[in-house]
Formats: C-alpha cells, structure tokens, sequence
C-alpha cells in the first residue's frame, strides 16, 4: 500500500522529440555579411522521450536549464590580533564553485514551435552559488500544449 507522502510517478512521452529542447529567446541578429538571422537562446538539458520525472504531471513537464559549473578564486585578507595585541595580517585563497548560465546563438530555422514555459525564478541568473537554492531555481515548468490534455484525462 503506498504510503499518504509517496508520489506516483508520472509516465509518460514529452511532448517533442529528443533533439528538442525549450529556450528562452532572448535577442536576434542579423549577421551582415551572410544576412542570416541568428537567435541568442537560453536553453535547456536534453531529456529522454521517455522520460519518467519525479515532478512530471499530466499536463506539466520539468525541464532543467544549462548551466556550467565554474571554480571562482579570491585572495582573502584576515586581520588577527596577538596576545600582545599587534595585529597580524595572513592571506588565504578561497575556492567556490558557481552555477553559470549557458546561452548561445542559433539558427533562426532551428526554432520549430512555441511553448508555454513557466519559471518560478524568472530571469537569467549569472551565477548560483551551488547548493539546494540553485537546485530550485535550475528548473522550469513546460505546460504540454492543449491539444494533448484530453488524451491525458481519458
């Protein structure tokens, strides 16, 4: 019997196929020399067809932004005090590791559909301190388009 605090997982095919992902579209440009259009995106990770999420609905699916992982440096400057109270001062090198969005340029004719993607963090994050906080604001809700909710629901 499964217990009031376990969830059932969803089951079931994304609504694209694997060589598609959703991506925010947040500028375009035209190369003039070649007078192509190229569009700057912020995009997602790749994801099975059939994938089987732990927060997957029947009419929402999560998808997970792309980030890089980068190791920050900094010198830091303590200042200590001795029993004969002269103040001492020592360095130290610090090492933290950040979540750094990726963003890239693709071709206009890549871009196949509209989506209806929802963050619960909007905007682009330059860099998450890694933990649990940056866990929650990697992922973003796509809404699976209308025309497939009845077949859900039957």
């Amino acid at each position: 019997m499964e217990s009031s605090k376990s969830k059932k997982r969803i089951e079931h095919t994304t609504q694209y196929d694997d060589d598609c992902v959703p991506c925010k579209v947040l500028a375009f440009s035209k190369d003039p020399a070649t007078n192509e259009v190229m569009v700057l995106v912020r995009g997602c990770l790749f994801c099975p067809t059939y994938w089987s999420a732990h927060n997957d609905t029947v009419l929402v699916e999560y998808w997970q932004l792309e980030y890089r992982v980068n190791t920050i440096e900094r010198t830091v400057v303590r200042n200590a005090c001795d029993a004969d109270g002269v103040v001492h001062q020592t360095q130290a090198t610090v090492k933290t590791k950040h979540s750094q969005p990726i963003l890239c340029w693709v071709c206009l004719d890549s871009i196949v559909d509209s989506c209806f993607v929802v963050e619960e963090y909007p905007r682009i994050h330059e860099q998450l301190p890694l933990g649990p906080e940056t866990l929650k604001k990697s992922w973003v809700m796509l809404v699976r388009k209308r025309h497939l909710w009845p077949d859900e629901f039957v």
